[in-house]
This record gives C-alpha cells, structure tokens and sequence, in this order.
C-alpha cells in the first residue's frame, strides 16, 4: 500500500515505548531521541545526543526501506501553518489477537 521513507514518531512518553517496539517487530531501522534531521546522498541523516547529552553524534541511517525517527521535543522551531493543501488519507489496518500482549485481568475501582 505505502511505502515511507521514514515514519516520525515524537520522542514522548508513548513514542519512545512503542517505537522501538514497531521497528523491531517490522524489522526496520529505528534513529531515537533525535534532535536535528538532514540528508546526505539519499541518505537520512539525523544528530543525536550520546553519552548523557554531553556530546551529539550524526549518524547516517542505512538500508533499505523506511525507518522510524523519534525526535525529542523542542528541537525545532514551531513554525505557524501555513494553509496547506496536502490530503488526509485514512489508513486502514487491523490488528490480529497476535498483535496484542497485553490483557488486563483487572481494573481497580473507581476513587481507589
């Protein structure tokens, strides 16, 4: 159906669990906790922090196919819309009882 080159995913919460997770169940590339993009002959190029932010690293993202970026908050100026025209186009998917690992057995009551 699509085929992206890279898939965004903000380095949140949510995004920094299930991002790692989707990369290695489709087998892709994953760049996490990113804070500058570029290209350099076809290739992505993302700038990440290492060594507990002290230093940052570019690293040239290689294979095949898409790859999944996590990008860490605030590391780009918001820049106001622009009124676009680029179409929504919904995605259809289902998720097989394979997909799911997680079964809530209980819930506590509500107030508790």
């Amino acid at each position: 159906q699509v085929q992206p080159f890279a898939v965004f995913v903000g380095s949140t919460t949510a995004g920094i669990e299930f991002a790692p997770r989707a990369a290695a169940r489709l087998g892709i590339p994953i760049a996490s906790d990113c804070v500058d993009l570029g290209m350099e002959n076809g290739q992505l190029v993302v700038v990440r922090p290492v060594l507990g932010g002290r230093v940052q690293t570019a690293v040239k993202v290689c294979g095949d196919g898409p790859v999944i970026v996590t990008v860490r908050q605030g590391s780009f100026e918001r820049v106001a819309a622009a009124g676009g025209n680029a179409p929504v186009e919904p995605f259809a998917f289902t998720l097989e009882a394979a997909d799911t690992r997680l079964e809530v057995r209980e819930a506590p009551a509500e107030g508790k």
